[in-house]
């Protein structure tokens, strides 16, 4: 039975991740791919829109997380692009997805592997030296995507951290400002 591994951010983590509430085989996983593969399908969202398509992926990435975090790529290019192969899915399953990654750049490379094998399948001629340039070009941007999201991350926790220190002073004086007016009524 083969199961999915996640890679979370910041520290090179890898979690089992429950497909639903179960280690899955590749046909479960497959099949709850051709699911959100119908949805998206039928969902009516022109491709070319990118702001429903961005309502849509966060919808979807809420009723199906634990697929969309295990298969970002695969998911997002679901749901954005509406293109999808169950063959190369499979392939991507079969060969590409494994227990443990080295670092979040091994991560994203396999993750890349899915759209190569897609662009293969859809484009059976191609030359090698294509594919090559095709795969290192997916893998740039998807680092850079994920440079992009790291450092908007690092912002948000900057500004969380900011607002929390400020919280905690501003509790400090309401504090001293009590005990006063306590003592101060005694």
């Amino acid at each position: 039975m083969a199961t999915a591994k996640n890679v979370t951010h910041g520290n090179v983590r890898v979690d089992k991740v429950n497909v639903t509430s179960d280690n899955k085989s590749t046909s479960d996983v497959l099949a709850l791919a051709a699911t959100v593969w119908e949805e998206v399908r039928g969902s009516g969202v022109d491709p070319k829109d990118e702001k429903e398509n961005d309502r849509y992926l966060t919808r979807l990435r809420a009723k199906y997380s634990d697929f969309a975090k295990t298969f970002p790529v695969v998911f997002r290019w679901m749901v954005q692009t509406k293109e999808y192969e169950a063959k190369a899915f499979e392939r991507f399953l079969k060969t590409k997805v494994k227990v443990m990654y080295a670092d979040r750049k091994e991560f994203l490379a396999a993750q890349a592997e899915y759209l190569v094998l897609l662009y293969k399948q859809r484009n059976p001629r191609s030359e090698g030296k294509k594919v090559v340039a095709y795969r290192a070009a997916v893998i740039k941007m998807l680092e850079k995507d994920e440079k992009i999201f790291m450092e908007a991350k690092d912002q948000i926790d900057d500004e969380v951290k900011k607002l929390d220190e400020t919280i905690v002073l501003d509790r400090k004086r309401r504090l001293v400002e009590f005990l006063k007016a306590q003592k101060s009524s005694d």
